[in-house]
């Protein structure tokens, strides 16, 4: 999950990462292995650096001195140049590609980097084992066969190598990761354990993947979507009831970037405070609207059309794109259909606006109950959004400004 074009840190990290393009230039591999040909997985650490680096990478190293070979095959790459790419983009239609480059080239690409660690874990395969895999790879990487359908919790650059390793090896391959069940993860904590370095990235991918489908514990097969978790399940995994990791070792790794800086600018940066000002300022400003009518509309008209719009993007995601957003508890608070409900006088009634209320106030319940439970959800950052809309519904309902005729949207409150 290494690259030069981000799918969107909105998006699923929102769905993946930003990969490099890795080519050869044209040039045929090298068509048969040797006895003393090695096969490794490199696992490129997550990074504080970029978003898209945030959840780290996974390739495959094969190597064969008599052929001087040293080739990295990565299943993370795009090409943002194919056909309708953008327009794929946005309904996540995503396709990636494997691809093939030479390690002093890989390398060459890593020095780039401000901040990554690359482990090699060397793996104690048959000669025939590896031609076997190096067979499949050479067959995929060809420009007719390198493409799939990129989803980010099932087909990514590491559960496509988990998939090569079972296909290959078969029932003489065991993960031994049973205990990884004990975590109790879910796809949601995962995830939101690489993003508090990005306080606006973890907001946003966490209202777009608003799914409950992303909140039940997952299996242990399933912890292998991200790349660090690839690289422990080989350390613990066996070939014949032998262990499959010949040795691991650090072959890269550089730090330019050191702790978090806590700086004024950062602070000010950050979501929780920006939002948490932008609350305060609509309490000061409701109340201020009390006796001035035109005010407490435009901050009806302004909170509400945004929230509308909010729940308006979520559903085009839900029904109409291919990305894992699925049913959206954010629509709780969200439904674009609130909008008329506050805006049309024949639809004004009291009932109506506690039974949004009571939505707004579950969904804030909800939160709670998801933050408490571990799931790393940003909960300081997420409350002021239903807030705001629940303070101008209590406003414009519970508590309304001074009456002004001739107001065409007047509330009956």
């Amino acid at each position: 999950m290494l690259g030069r074009f981000s799918t969107g840190a909105f998006w699923i990290f929102f769905f993946s990462c930003l990969l490099v393009r890795f080519e050869l230039g044209g040039k045929a591999l090298p068509s048969l292995v040797s006895e003393s040909t090695q096969l490794s997985l490199l696992t490129l650490s997550p990074s504080k650096e970029r978003v898209y680096y945030g959840f780290g990478h996974s390739a495959i190293r094969i190597q064969d001195p008599i052929q001087n070979l040293d080739l990295i095959f990565s299943y993370g790459t795009f090409d943002f140049n194919q056909p309708n790419f953008y327009l794929n983009y946005i309904i996540g239609h995503l396709w990636y590609r494997l691809s093939v480059v030479s390690f002093p080239e890989f390398f060459r690409r890593l020095r780039r980097s401000s901040q990554i660690t690359v482990t090699e874990q060397e793996l104690n395969l048959s000669p025939t084992d590896i031609g076997t895999i190096y067979a499949i790879l050479s067959e995929e990487v060809k420009p007719e066969n390198c493409s799939y359908l990129y989803r980010y919790m099932d087909k990514n650059c590491s559960t496509r190598i988990r998939d090569l390793f079972e296909q290959v090896l078969g029932s003489r391959f065991d993960w031994n990761i049973s205990h990884f069940r004990d975590e109790g993860a879910t796809f949601r904590s995962m995830m939101n354990k690489n993003l508090p370095e990005f306080p606006w990235e973890h907001l946003g991918i966490n209202l777009v993947l608003g799914s409950p489908t992303l909140d039940t514990l997952i299996a242990p097969k399933s912890y292998l979507f991200l790349p660090e978790y690839m690289k422990r399940a080989f350390q613990y995994a066996s070939l014949e009831d032998k262990k499959i990791v010949k040795r691991a070792k650090i072959i890269y790794h550089i730090d330019r970037m050191g702790g978090a800086k806590y700086d004024l600018g950062n602070i000010l940066a950050h979501p929780i405070f920006c939002l948490w000002m932008l609350f305060l300022s609509l309490v000061l400003l409701s109340h201020i609207g009390r006796s001035k009518s035109y005010l407490a509309l435009g901050l009806d008209i302004l909170v509400f059309s945004f929230t509308g719009l909010i729940g308006c993007f979520l559903i085009f995601l839900w029904g109409f794109t291919d990305h894992i957003s699925g049913w959206n508890f954010h629509l709780l608070w969200s439904c674009p259909l609130y909008v008329f409900v506050i805006f049309f006088p024949r639809l004004h009634a009291r009932w109506i606006a506690m039974g949004i209320s009571i939505l707004i106030l579950c969904s804030i319940l909800l939160f709670c109950i998801m933050s408490l439970s571990g799931s790393g959800i940003p909960l300081a950052s997420f409350l002021p959004l239903p807030l705001m809309f629940f303070l101008r519904l209590f406003y414009r309902f519970f508590y309304p400004s001074l009456p002004q005729r001739g107001f065409i949207l007047k509330s009956r409150g």
